[in-house]
């Protein structure tokens, strides 16, 4: 994606860099990216709320301790693993109630249709057909 700056913001994020703020000017527009969503967050859920909610996670870290981000990041990682699997095992059981599922006329089965219509939209290219 290319963005156009103005001059005055082209110069202000040089500044940035050259000050040392940001290692870098991809950096630098990161971080103003990060401030808006934060300013997003704030108008949508109001400042008091977003206070509190600050207050709850600092709170909660001087109680039950900090996490850094890795340990973070590879928890919800393993969270998400787990929500896979059990969608998997949902749908696994879901075939199993509703027994083989073969048309006569040639159509898409449903749960292919389904499974057709996941794949596309994860980038997978597969096509499967009832005959």
């Amino acid at each position: 994606m290319k963005v156009s700056l103005s001059r005055e913001q082209t110069e202000y994020v040089k500044d940035l860099v050259s000050r040392g703020a940001y290692a870098s000017a991809d950096e630098a527009v990161e971080r103003a990216l990060q401030a808006m969503r934060i300013d997003e967050i704030i108008r949508e859920i109001g400042p008091e709320r977003f206070r509190r909610e600050v207050e709850i996670g600092v709170e909660s870290g001087r109680r039950d301790g900090w996490l850094d981000g890795e340990t973070v990041f590879a928890e919800i990682r393993e969270q998400m693993r787990l929500y896979r699997e059990k969608l998997k095992c949902q749908d696994t059981a879901s075939r199993a109630q509703r027994g083989p599922t073969s048309t006569k006329s040639g159509a898409i089965s449903r749960s292919k249709a389904g499974s057709t219509a996941r794949n596309r939209l994860s980038g997978k290219s597969t096509t499967r057909l009832s005959v």
